[in-house]
């Protein structure tokens, strides 16, 4: 099964922070559905996770359903934190 994400900014809680973080789901999962736990028009990738030869993770594709455009080996270090690699 293929996964999913969305890198983009998260409200903590309680104090309210937000930060940019990647969140990794499965492909039964719609990126509109997942878009919601992000702060409004904070959204600056989304599409899909595969692994190079090495092991590290890297992005893909495109979220047709919010717009957004995977940007690749960009968005490897919050993947890589993500999965717990970091």
């Amino acid at each position: 099964m293929k996964s999913k994400f969305i890198i983009g900014e998260i409200m903590t809680q309680p104090m309210g922070l937000k930060i940019i973080a990647a969140v990794i789901f499965p492909e039964c999962i719609l990126h509109t559905d997942m878009s919601k736990v992000f702060v409004p028009d904070s959204i600056i990738s989304a599409g899909f996770v595969a692994f190079n030869v090495e092991g590290k993770p890297f992005s893909y594709g495109e979220s047709v359903s919010i717009g957004i455009v995977a940007r690749g080996m960009k968005d490897q270090g919050l993947l890589e934190i993500a999965l717990g690699m970091r």
